[in-house]
């Protein structure tokens, strides 16, 4: 046992140094410039008097312990009740889903059992001061912003649990059905996954900006239509989202001058800025077979469309495309994780 705990000592200072030699410059920069380390901090934290005045009113209360209260409640639960606050994300569904949540539960409680466990009290650690600082003690928590640095902690608790779980069962049930434990977990994590994909999709297809709203337009142009952007300080055709989204599409950045000039010849689709709809109405006025398209995003134009001439061709459909990077990555975890599950477990010595 002290040759394990050694070991995991060791882990841990690899670790730090590891830390420190990565963080080393910013270090550096931060001991500088100590404002730029604490001045955002000093906005969102209750800390900050008006902060706690917001969340008073907020809340309905009159008094600190009260709103730390509130917002030890809302960190909390934030796997099993409460949605995501922060503008970035938004979601009104918990952090994880129902059975990752309850299974959590039984995880905390099997590790405060094991507290003399390093890992086990790191990871306890990471938890809590993730929830401390990044939701108890911050602006109008559960922030997934502030608290996403939790999630592979939680996951490994309750990988632990399931692990611990399967090992008790595996050597307490005839040997030719123990691969049916196993399966089992393998395919209540695939519904999981699928059920929280959907979840995912189903949310952020009604959340897009207008660099997704345009890129799922240009994906659905016959392929071989030209694409021009009129999104002057706005958007370009070389952003990384279009790059990543509309690979292999004869697109490019268009001007007002030519717009109104005469120097584009049909087929072309241009998308416009939505201030710009006398530029839209000025390019279907002038090309007789002009028709509208629509780009639009959350509730709310995110611009302009107009389609001149026509390409007999299947849509782009870039968007859901992998690369081969992608693929192999993909194929290369899941022959990992099959590995992982197909080893032979050790019996337990205790």
């Amino acid at each position: 046992e002290r040759r394990t705990a050694l070991t995991q000592w060791r882990i841990v200072a690899v670790f730090v140094l590891a830390l420190v030699i990565g963080y080393g410059p910013m270090a550096v920069f931060s001991a500088r410039q100590g404002s730029t380390l604490l001045g955002r901090a000093k906005t969102v934290t209750l800390f900050n008097p008006d902060n706690m005045r917001h969340e008073k009113s907020a809340y309905g209360v009159t008094t600190a312990g009260a709103v730390i209260v509130e917002q030890a409640k809302r960190t909390l639960l934030t796997c099993h009740l409460f949605g995501d606050t922060s503008a970035q994300y938004g979601s009104r569904d918990p952090m994880v889903d129902p059975v990752t949540a309850a299974l959590f539960v039984v995880a905390i409680g099997v590790s405060l059992r094991r507290l003399r466990s390093p890992a086990r009290l790191a990871i306890l650690g990471w938890i809590a001061m993730t929830a401390l600082l990044g939701g108890v003690m911050t602006l109008d928590p559960p922030s997934w912003v502030h608290l996403g640095i939790a999630l592979p902690a939680i996951y490994a608790l309750v990988a632990a649990l399931l692990d611990e779980a399967l090992s008790q069962i595996e050597h307490r049930i005839p040997r030719p059905i123990r691969p049916l434990p196993l399966a089992a977990a393998v395919l209540l994590l695939v519904l999981l996954a699928v059920r929280s994909v959907r979840q995912y999709v189903d949310f952020a297809s009604t959340r897009i900006g207008p660099r997704t709203a345009v890129a799922r337009w240009i994906s659905s142009l016959p392929a071989g239509m030209p694409v021009l952007l009129h999104y002057p300080n706005n958007l370009w055709f070389r952003d990384r989202e279009f790059e990543f989204y509309n690979r292999g599409v004869n697109g490019r950045d268009v001007s007002e001058e030519e717009l109104r000039g005469d120097t584009l010849r049909p087929p072309f689709a241009v998308a416009i800025r939505p201030d710009r709809q006398d530029i839209a109405e000025m390019v279907l006025a002038r090309y007789p077979d002009a028709r509208r398209a629509s780009i639009r995003g959350e509730s709310s134009p995110n611009g302009y469309a107009v389609i001149v001439g026509r390409v007999d061709a299947p849509a782009y459909g870039t968007l859901g495309k992998t690369s081969s990077a992608g693929w192999a990555s993909g194929l290369l975890l899941a022959a990992l994780v099959a590995l992982r599950a197909l080893r032979p477990r050790r019996r337990p010595t205790d």
